[in-house]
């Protein structure tokens, strides 16, 4: 049925010429999952077999190289499962394999089926240097930029892989370790304070002229502290929201966070939270009747 299933998504992926593969390649490791949960590596990885057996029928060799990631994902967090692995080690095994692959697929096809990254990353440069933005080494910047991208493409979809792996579980009873609420992910406070300091340093930057990679390097690092604090930001806004009862503008915080100047103040919530494990307090207040007192 596993391989029936992979099989069918295959077919549609190429009716649909290449957009399963494009977009939602990661669900081709959900049926191996459950597979490998219930049954054990060895025999999973036979019907791994069948599958690319299959896919070689039916798919070209870049959805066989797609599925070829997703089922070493999927045998990975299956036998995890099976072996009661804490959600942490599941999330560092999958997210590992997700940011390799993601390696992998700009080499291989940019040997095997002519694509070039660095003429992306040229055109990329073209276009800020149409722009005229001084200050900063531009081919730097870009390259960070889409060594960015690529991590942070890998971090969503293990999100992605690990929640809907929770789901599956529960659907199946079969037990694993509970996720945590949105109330108990905290990060130490010394990340809050490094956020502070990096802030600092980026307006700094704007005063004072310094060499073009010192401020392309501060950009950068601008740019992941700015992720990393709007993501706690956005929790800590949600978690307002849930305890307020308003659970329909929870969907809002998604859009408010790609909002020019509106994302910035999310960002400064999420410092504030790193630093005062604000969502915690939020938690007791309203368990304990002292909400107001915060």
């Amino acid at each position: 049925m596993m391989v029936a299933l992979v099989g069918a998504a295959l077919l549609a992926n190429r009716q649909l010429a290449g957009i399963l593969e494009y977009a939602l390649y990661w669900v081709l490791t959900f049926p191996i999952l459950v597979y490998t949960v219930r049954y054990g590596m060895r025999n999973a990885l036979i019907v791994s077999f069948c599958m690319l057996a299959i896919s070689f029928m039916l798919s070209l060799p870049t959805t066989i190289f797609y599925l070829a990631e997703s089922l070493i994902v999927g045998i990975a967090y299956g036998e995890g499962v099976r072996k009661k692995w804490p959600n942490a080690r599941l999330l560092w095994i999958t997210g590992v394999i997700t940011l390799f692959s993601y390696i992998i697929t700009t080499i291989v096809f940019a040997q095997l089926f002519g694509y070039d990254p660095m003429e992306d990353v040229k055109l990329l440069t073209d276009m800020l240097n149409a722009f005229h933005i001084g200050g900063v080494a531009i081919g730097e910047l870009v390259m960070a930029i889409s060594v960015l991208s690529a991590v942070l493409l890998s971090v969503l979809q293990t999100i992605c892989i690990h929640m809907i792996a929770h789901v599956l579980m529960k659907r199946l009873h079969i037990s694993m370790f509970p996720l945590k609420s949105a109330y108990d992910i905290k990060a130490p406070k010394c990340i809050g304070y490094i956020c502070i300091v990096i802030w600092l340093l980026f307006f700094i930057s704007n005063m004072v002229k310094l060499n073009e990679s010192i401020q392309t390097w501060i950009i950068v690092i601008w740019l992941i502290m700015m992720m990393v604090s709007i993501a706690y930001g956005a929790m800590t806004m949600m978690t307002m929201f849930a305890l307020q009862g308003k659970k329909n503008r929870i969907f809002l915080v998604a859009v408010l966070v790609f909002v020019p100047f509106i994302n910035i103040g999310i960002s400064f919530l999420g410092i504030f939270d790193i630093c005062c494990a604000f969502r915690q307090k939020l938690k007791r207040g309203v368990a304990n009747g002292t909400i107001r007192k915060l």
